[in-house]
């Protein structure tokens, strides 16, 4: 059983096991929330593993086990090579604890590095949210983490509103906001996910929203979506690395598109501590 939650709320949750273990993500590794949460971890006897991309940070020496990337120094505000680094990580040591290989992730950087050489049309589109106010991305399964990053990458670079859901809760109210001038995203992982989500995909596109899909290639896409960025079937869990470059170079391009330095949001800062 596995249990994700925000950092900051690690005090209010409680285990329903005896023994267990907390995976902190930091990028810095002195955020006082992910501190704090390893902290709380370590005096209710859990073991605790921290994730982070900078060596003899506060995270390392106080989890019982690291995880180091070492993916450079990052200078953006966003984030946005530690998280991919971070999610590469995560995919391992869900293998590691499947007993599964790691070949299909070298798979998916390749695919990665092809979305980025899709560098233009990814442009054109987002110079398409120059005037926009708010935005909605969806996902499913193990897309749907994305679209909330995706989103998040939107505020912090773009500053726009933007909010991600899974495919049908997306029909569960805030269907209601779409009209013809909406922008709307939809990552999906895999064909049969787009499977699975076609129902809910349909009664959307009854509203005629401008829309991108960023996905396997699979039949009659241009039929549903205004655009379609096509991404390699590399396998539902590691797509999600292929898709999430998508997701960040358009949120870098809307942010330049919109007259804002990407990588310095005014106000945000690199590492949230607090006194």
């Amino acid at each position: 059983h596995v249990t994700a939650i925000p950092a900051s709320e690690f005090r209010a949750w409680r285990p329903t096991r005896g023994t267990y273990l907390v995976i902190g993500f930091s990028q810095s590794g002195e955020s006082s929330d992910v501190v704090e949460a390893i902290r709380e971890a370590k005096r209710l006897g859990a073991l605790t593993i921290c994730i982070t991309n900078t060596p003899g940070s506060t995270l390392t020496r106080l989890a019982e086990y690291s995880i180091v990337t070492r993916a450079g120094e990052e200078k953006a505000v966003a984030a946005t090579k530690t998280f991919d680094v971070q999610l590469a990580a995560s995919v391992m040591i869900t293998r590691a604890i499947l007993g599964e290989g790691y070949g299909d992730l070298l798979s998916a950087a390749m695919a990665a590095t092809r979305v980025v050489e899709r560098e233009d049309l990814l442009r054109e589109l987002a110079s398409k949210l120059r005037e926009t106010g708010s935005t909605f991305i969806l996902g499913r399964g193990a897309t749907y983490p994305v679209a909330l990053e995706f989103a998040l990458k939107l505020k912090e670079a773009s500053m726009i509103h933007a909010e991600g859901f899974a495919v049908r809760e997306f029909l569960h109210g805030p269907l209601q906001l779409v009209d013809e001038s909406t922008p709307l995203y939809v990552l999906i992982g895999s064909r049969s996910s787009y499977e699975e989500s076609r129902v809910g995909l349909e009664r959307i596109k009854s509203y005629k929203p401008n829309w991108v899909y960023i996905g396997p290639s699979t039949p009659k896409l241009g039929e549903l979506f205004s655009e379609v960025v096509e991404v390699e079937d590399v396998g539902e869990d590691v797509a999600v690395l292929p898709i999430v470059k998508a997701a960040q170079l358009i949120a870098y391009y809307a942010s330049i598109a919109r007259g804002l330095n990407p990588d310095k949001p005014t106000k945000l800062s690199k590492v949230v501590k607090y006194s």
